[in-house]
């Protein structure tokens, strides 16, 4: 859903797929990805805000999810939040790319 709603503002959320590619007019000095193990409670945490706020005005989140499908994500996502343990079964990457002209 944060995909969606990211593209219909107009941006990308995982551009660095995009920059992967050649951009004419620059070269690419540095591509490197690193991958970060976070604690479940902690990315749920980051999510669970959006789905107080945003989810419920942005047009594009309204029309894929009914109200009770956001309650109950909002809920899943909070009962995560308070089971602040250390499990991680969430792996991001972050990448680093350096561009020159």
């Amino acid at each position: 859903m944060n995909n969606a709603l990211i593209r219909s503002q107009g941006a990308e959320l995982y551009v660095g797929k995009i920059l992967d590619e050649s951009i004419p007019g620059f070269e690419i000095i540095l591509n490197k990805s690193d991958k970060i193990p976070v604690h479940n409670w902690l990315a749920a945490e980051w999510f669970y805000h959006n789905t107080k706020s945003i989810w419920n005005t942005e047009e594009v989140v309204l029309r894929s999810l009914t109200l009770d499908q956001r309650r109950q994500i909002s809920d899943e996502l909070l009962g995560i939040c308070r089971n602040k343990n250390n499990q991680s079964n969430i792996t991001w990457k972050m990448k680093r790319i350096i561009l020159t002209t």
